[in-house]
């Protein structure tokens, strides 16, 4: 029973050790500044002073309580490390859009994704994302204004440019904008079934027809009221209506298409 106890007393001390001086679980930094460069020990403690190296080169020890926060320490027994300074926030890129316009239509052609960067000199490089894909990542300098080129297959598009922090991985998004790229196929729609000027002494009529290239989303009008909604357009393309004797004047099926109506007699 007392072994127990004391292997209690035990993990509990390393509990409070480690709670109480968090430096063991990262340990200690010995870091190479170059001029200027500066360690936040105001992060460590707001009562500290900030160190900065005022020589060419400077050597420094400290503890790491937390991911980049650093308080001072007594000299290190292990060569220096380069020291990466992170970057304040106020100092972060910021990436702004400028063409194509929020929901733009462009036809065809190479597009010209055109955007700034605030603090370019804070950006490692910058990347095109399309519906969340990087299609493009630049290699050159990141300007206060720049351009990517990129041609798009026919389709929607949410974009907007990822900018990398330098000497980081954390990635600075801009705000998402709309694009749609390439122009509607013109369809053709062929009503084979029943024929033009048909009298059927049935009421259940079947309707065939045929498309000239894969859509979906038709509906079957008659006398320009829609009849079917969302009818098939699959490999059978018929679909079979029972309707009240009389005499139509018009059957069409029409392919609802964004901000495009075909339709065909």
């Amino acid at each position: 029973m007392k072994k127990y106890v004391i292997l209690s007393i035990i993990i509990t001390a390393l509990i409070l050790i480690l709670l109480i001086n968090p430096t063991s679980a990262l340990g200690k930094r010995h870091f190479c500044l170059d001029k200027y460069e500066t360690i936040y020990f105001s992060e460590c403690n707001p009562a500290m002073d900030d160190y900065r190296c005022t020589q060419e080169t400077c050597q420094l020890c400290v503890n790491e309580i937390k991911t980049d926060v650093y308080c001072p320490s007594n000299a290190c027994n292990t060569a220096c490390e380069d020291y990466d300074e992170p970057i304040p926030e106020e100092d972060l890129p910021e990436v702004r859009l400028r063409d194509p316009d929020n929901d733009t239509t462009i036809d065809s052609g190479e597009v010209e994704f055109k955007y700034r960067v605030i603090n370019a000199i804070n950006a490692d490089n910058c990347s095109l994302i399309l519906n969340d894909i990087n299609v493009f990542t630049t290699e050159t300098r990141i300007q206060s204004s720049n351009t990517i080129y990129y041609t798009p297959v026919n389709g929607s598009y949410n974009w907007r440019i990822d900018c990398t922090v330098v000497d980081s991985d954390r990635v600075i998004e801009s705000e998402t904008w709309h694009l749609t790229y390439g122009t509607l196929p013109d369809i053709i729609i062929t009503l084979t079934s029943p024929a033009d000027n048909s009298i059927l002494e049935s009421t259940t009529v079947q309707f065939e027809y045929g498309f000239s290239e894969p859509t979906d989303n038709c509906n079957l009008l008659i006398n320009d009221n829609i009849s079917s909604e969302d009818i098939p357009t699959d490999s059978s393309n018929i679909i079979s209506k029972t309707l009240e004797k009389s005499s139509w004047s018009s059957t069409k099926i029409i392919i609802i298409l964004p901000k495009i109506f075909i339709e065909r007699i």
